[in-house]
């Protein structure tokens, strides 16, 4: 599933919401605010205090994020739905400590006083997209 352009500012713009749950069902949440698009399908999240959301993804490695920007002139507010797998080193690691140093320089410019340690990347591959506007409608693919 392709993520659509306005989709894609939403994502490199807002604070979006990650949804795992154990292998037992236990749901859990959390804000991500290190992220960047790999691809039109990929998304990379920055690891750094992923405690709960690693071990669940280790047991089920089934995600949904919620990507909204309520304050558009169009509103938007979807679902996305995926596979996510934690990398520890190698290239996806490198681009999560990139993300992490940008998003760095503009915490400490707000007065931020602790800067985190990148543990691992993890890389979403986002197989559907629903509308959170339109009653939970599935988000056909564009045309290419």
């Amino acid at each position: 599933m392709r993520i659509n352009n306005e989709i894609q500012d939403v994502l490199a713009n807002s604070i979006i919401y990650l949804a795992t749950a154990s292998k037992n069902g236990i749901p859990n949440v959390v804000p991500i605010g290190g992220k960047k698009l790999i691809d039109d399908q990929t998304l990379l999240i920055v690891d750094v205090l992923l405690n709960k959301t690693k071990q669940n993804i280790l047991e089920n490695p089934l995600v949904a994020i919620i990507v909204e920007d309520l304050k558009r002139e169009k509103p938007i507010s979807c679902q996305l739905k995926g596979t996510a797998k934690f990398y520890m080193d190698g290239e996806y690691l490198q681009e999560a400590k990139l993300v992490s140093e940008n998003a760095w320089a503009r915490r400490e410019k707000a007065g931020h006083k602790k800067k985190y340690k990148v543990r691992s990347a993890l890389l979403v591959s986002v197989e559907e997209i629903y509308s959170n506007m339109h009653g939970g409608r599935k988000i056909a693919e564009e045309p290419a």
